[in-house]
């Protein structure tokens, strides 16, 4: 199973203090802009095993989940780390 990047479609506007500037800047700093979805060359140690990888994935998902009001059903996680893993 692999992830598949598609477009958003819902709108997303990052707050002005999670951006960097244009001036050189520390990538560490910037966490939501540099997400390692995107910027996965910033972060190997994220895809160093299948374990970690799954670890941060179903994170994400959770974290989204309850902070999204367009996702209608109860997520759990367990399916999706269960079929990550097998």
């Amino acid at each position: 199973m692999f992830s598949v990047k598609v477009p958003l479609r819902v709108p997303c506007v990052l707050d002005e203090a999670v951006c960097p500037l244009s001036t050189a800047h520390n990538i560490c700093d910037y966490p939501d802009y540099y997400n390692a979805l995107y910027y996965p060359h910033y972060h190997t140690a994220i895809f160093a095993t299948a374990g970690m990888f799954c670890a941060w994935l179903l994170k994400c998902i959770v974290s989204h989940h309850g902070s999204c009001f367009l996702c209608p059903l109860t997520f759990t996680g367990s399916f999706l780390l269960m079929a990550l893993l097998s």
